[in-house]
């Protein structure tokens, strides 16, 4: 259901603020200070006191402004600055390693994995990248062969558990 309105031309137009008067409401005083930790301030039209000679005002002239000056810029080195964010180090991944896949891959990947950080602080921003990726690679192998060598003990157990309980029929 709508609501039926009536039309706007019923309605009255709003009515204009007053004109300005500039003398409506007069200035009024700050009121007195009471209790005031400090004496009310006193300005002085005094002059400032001068320090010393003025400099007087140097003349120019015409010719002295319209000298012409021959900048010649010279080929250099342009020093190119690349901001390198730290690359990963891969700690967590080389303990894992090291403490379940294959030891000796996990204490390669662990040294290179706190390479990282030195050659980063170092400045060296390529070898603290190259340290990285190499950590990552022998991390990926070490525990692409520890889980190989678990995989295999796992199923060289399952099938010599196997041959042994037929053996016994």
């Amino acid at each position: 259901m709508e609501k039926d309105y009536p039309p706007l031309d019923q309605y009255s137009p709003a009515s204009a603020p007053p004109p300005y008067q500039p003398d409506a409401y007069p200035p009024q005083p700050y009121p007195p200070q009471q209790n005031a930790p400090y004496p009310p301030q006193q300005f002085v039209d005094a002059p400032l006191p001068s320090y010393g000679q003025a400099y007087p005002q140097q003349q120019y002239s015409q010719q002295q402004a319209t000298t012409n000056v021959a900048v010649v810029s010279q080929p250099g080195v342009t020093n190119t600055v690349v901001a390198y964010g730290k690359p990963p180090n891969y700690i967590a991944l080389s303990l894992i390693n090291l403490l379940c896949c294959c030891w000796p891959l996990g204490i390669v990947g662990l040294i290179y994995s706190l390479k990282v950080d030195s050659e980063y602080n170092a400045g060296r921003y390529e070898e603290a990248r190259r340290a990285s990726d190499s950590a990552r690679s022998i991390n990926y192998i070490g525990i692409g062969i520890g889980s190989f060598l678990i995989i295999g003990y796992i199923v060289l157990i399952i099938a010599i558990n196997v041959s042994v309980a037929a053996s016994n029929n």
